[in-house]
């Protein structure tokens, strides 16, 4: 079983095993943000990462990519809205800078503002 450990690692995986060809070259040829690790992802409310592609186009893909637990190693779908209320990075320690970055995602301090006014509703 691999271990996605970096976000490198996380976007290399989902770019070779991404749901569609279409975010596959929206990963080669747009953006991608990682948003980092939420509790509980729909359709089946497991944990995992989500990561937004945005194309050349301007056309933003959110997909979520979760454990495994049948086989080992991860799968990948999309999402149509991102859970987050769910958002893990703000419970982590600052200690822990190389999980601080995949779980907190690439930019926290918006994620922690979404997640507020997420659970606020």
């Amino acid at each position: 079983m691999i271990h996605l450990r970096t976000r490198n690692e996380i976007m290399a995986w989902l770019e070779k095993y991404a749901p569609t060809p279409t975010i596959a070259r929206a990963m080669q040829e747009g953006k991608t943000e990682l948003l980092g690790v939420f509790k509980r992802i729909p359709p089946k409310c497991e944990m995992g990462w989500v990561v937004a592609v945005t194309s050349k186009h301007g056309i933003t893909y959110h997909v979520a990519i979760k454990p495994n637990q049948l086989r080992g190693g991860y799968w990948c779908h999309m999402v149509s809205r991102v859970p987050w209320e769910q958002w893990m990075g703000d419970v982590l320690s600052p200690l822990d800078k190389l999980h601080n970055t995949i779980y907190k995602g690439d930019n926290p301090e918006i994620y922690e503002e979404l997640k507020n006014v997420e659970t606020k509703k």
